[in-house]
């Protein structure tokens, strides 16, 4: 492995991102875009310039008011949630994590960083007769994959940063039809503005990339006593988790390597921390990361 210089100058700083987006690589910008890929979130599907606004769209199509309360569930039944989800549905509504019996409006389901939750919970969720909101932020490319069709009749958000190299863009499935004329202009005009592959070609070197970027991390963290975890060959990971083997502070761990360009952070409520793992990754990067927190290990 490589020697690298820990807390370089700012100026001189590598960025590695979550997100995949780079302006390296030559992305065609093709407006006759193959999204069929995409048909697993539904068929009537509304593009938006961000995954928030694809939630706002979500929300205003349920006609949410003040007093409904949103119930938030988990794939891993943590009560880790991104503030971009609960201060968007907090625009709207109440909102809460949800528990067994609990009263609850609608249900908003996020199927975390590449994990689906099992069709079993899905069904008893399904049985309690209300809307369900699904969130496959970092998990669109395991549902493509899994080529999971039962949630086409639901409600579904994604956010194309996360699994495609450009830094804008949403997309909303929705059972019915939404017929307002300015939601679909502006639908058709940002699907015109994002240069996605979606072809079945390119989703599948996407996937296969990201699982040898976390076979690499599995390969090389064992042997400085971390686990990666959320390994199933049925997840391509939006991120790769990490577990280390002994008590260790994820806190300054995130802060370490984050001055050292690295975006990272601790998945809260549990002993875990996730690094970047997505397919325009290089050798040398992931060779970076893992240098980084092996210098960590040391020192601490």
């Amino acid at each position: 492995m490589n020697e690298y210089f820990i807390d370089p100058d700012p100026y001189y700083t590598p960025r590695i991102s979550i997100g995949p987006f780079s302006l390296k690589d030559t992305v065609i910008n093709d407006p006759y875009k193959n999204t069929d890929s995409l048909r697993y979130l539904g068929s009537n599907l509304v593009y938006t310039n961000s995954g928030k606004d694809a939630i706002r769209l979500a929300l205003d199509y349920l006609q949410l008011k003040s007093k409904d309360i949103v119930g938030i569930v988990t794939t891993s039944r943590n009560s880790y949630v991104s503030k971009c989800v609960t201060e968007t549905i907090s625009e709207y509504c109440a909102w809460s994590m949800y528990e067994v019996g609990s009263e609850v409006d609608v249900l908003f389901i996020i199927h975390e960083f590449g994990t689906l939750l099992p069709l079993t919970s899905m069904q008893v969720f399904r049985e309690m007769g209300i809307p369900i909101i699904n969130d496959f932020a970092y998990s669109l490319l395991t549902l493509i994959m899994n080529e999971r069709e039962d949630f086409c009749k639901e409600i579904n958000i994604s956010s194309f940063p996360k699994s495609f190299n450009v830094n804008f863009g949403g997309v909303l499935g929705v059972p019915s039809l939404i017929e307002d004329p300015e939601v679909k202009f502006h639908s058709k005009a940002i699907l015109e503005r994002i240069p996605l592959d979606l072809s079945t070609a390119a989703i599948q070197e996407n996937i296969n990339k990201r699982k040898l970027n976390r076979a690499y991390y599995k390969e090389e963290l064992s042997s400085y006593g971390y686990k990666v975890v959320w390994d199933e060959e049925d997840v391509c990971p939006g991120v790769c988790m990490i577990e280390p083997s002994r008590s260790t502070n994820l806190q300054r761990l995130k802060t370490f390597l984050q001055r050292n360009g690295i975006e990272s952070s601790v998945f809260y409520g549990q002993e875990k921390f996730f690094v970047p793992v997505h397919q325009l990754m290089t050798l040398n990067e992931l060779e970076y990361v893992c240098f980084m927190i092996k210098a960590y290990k040391d020192e601490n």
